[in-house]
Protein backbone atom coordinates (compact mmCIF):
# COMPACT_ATOMS: atom_id res chain seq x y z
CA UNK A 1 0.00 0.00 0.00
CA UNK A 2 1.99 3.15 -1.09
CA UNK A 3 1.10 5.41 2.15
CA UNK A 4 3.11 8.51 0.44
CA UNK A 5 6.22 8.67 2.07
CA UNK A 6 5.97 4.89 2.92
CA UNK A 7 5.21 1.42 1.55
CA UNK A 8 3.39 -0.93 3.49
CA UNK A 9 3.80 -4.62 2.66
CA UNK A 10 2.71 -7.45 4.58
CA UNK A 11 4.99 -10.32 5.11
CA UNK A 12 3.99 -13.81 5.68
CA UNK A 13 6.89 -15.60 7.04
CA UNK A 14 6.89 -18.23 9.56
CA UNK A 15 9.68 -17.59 11.41
CA UNK A 16 11.71 -15.21 13.37
CA UNK A 17 14.13 -12.98 11.26
CA UNK A 18 17.68 -13.00 12.11
CA UNK A 19 19.12 -9.33 13.18
CA UNK A 20 22.09 -10.47 10.29
CA UNK A 21 19.55 -10.94 7.33
CA UNK A 22 20.16 -8.00 5.27
CA UNK A 23 18.21 -5.82 2.72
CA UNK A 24 20.31 -5.10 -0.64
CA UNK A 25 19.40 -3.88 -4.20
CA UNK A 26 21.88 -4.73 -6.76
CA UNK A 27 25.11 -3.01 -4.64
CA UNK A 28 23.25 -0.78 -2.34
CA UNK A 29 22.79 -2.30 0.97
CA UNK A 30 19.98 -1.44 3.12
CA UNK A 31 20.79 -2.72 6.53
CA UNK A 32 19.17 -5.38 8.60
CA UNK A 33 15.65 -6.22 7.44
CA UNK A 34 14.81 -7.50 10.79
CA UNK A 35 14.99 -3.32 11.77
CA UNK A 36 12.29 -2.55 9.33
CA UNK A 37 9.80 -4.93 10.35
CA UNK A 38 7.38 -4.54 12.75
CA UNK A 39 5.39 -7.50 14.31
CA UNK A 40 1.93 -7.50 14.36
CA UNK A 41 0.03 -10.56 15.09
CA UNK A 42 0.25 -14.41 15.00
CA UNK A 43 -2.19 -15.94 13.17
CA UNK A 44 -4.00 -18.87 13.11
CA UNK A 45 -2.98 -21.47 10.95
CA UNK A 46 -5.43 -23.83 11.56
CA UNK A 47 -8.82 -23.44 10.59
CA UNK A 48 -11.93 -24.28 12.31
CA UNK A 49 -15.02 -25.52 10.00
CA UNK A 50 -17.38 -24.22 12.98
CA UNK A 51 -18.88 -20.87 13.02
CA UNK A 52 -22.20 -19.21 13.67
CA UNK A 53 -24.25 -16.98 11.51
CA UNK A 54 -27.08 -14.84 12.92
CA UNK A 55 -29.57 -12.85 11.26
CA UNK A 56 -32.70 -11.34 13.23
CA UNK A 57 -35.24 -11.42 10.25
CA UNK A 58 -34.21 -14.88 9.42
CA UNK A 59 -36.16 -17.63 11.36
CA UNK A 60 -35.02 -20.62 11.01
CA UNK A 61 -34.23 -23.64 13.80
CA UNK A 62 -31.14 -22.61 15.52
CA UNK A 63 -29.81 -25.91 14.34
CA UNK A 64 -30.19 -25.11 10.35
CA UNK A 65 -27.04 -25.14 8.37
CA UNK A 66 -25.87 -22.69 5.92
CA UNK A 67 -23.05 -23.42 3.31
CA UNK A 68 -20.99 -20.57 3.94
CA UNK A 69 -20.70 -20.10 0.01
CA UNK A 70 -24.04 -18.67 0.14
CA UNK A 71 -22.83 -16.14 2.95
CA UNK A 72 -21.89 -13.18 0.45
CA UNK A 73 -25.53 -14.00 -1.09
CA UNK A 74 -27.69 -13.43 1.80
CA UNK A 75 -25.61 -10.32 3.70
CA UNK A 76 -25.83 -8.57 -0.15
CA UNK A 77 -29.82 -9.27 -0.22
CA UNK A 78 -29.73 -7.86 3.36
CA UNK A 79 -27.95 -4.64 2.72
CA UNK A 80 -29.94 -4.32 -0.64
CA UNK A 81 -33.41 -4.37 1.09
Amino acid sequence: DNRGKDLFVMLTYPNDIPATLRIAIGNEDFGSLRKEVAFVAIKNGRHNGIGYFADSALHQARDARLALAELPERVTSALAA
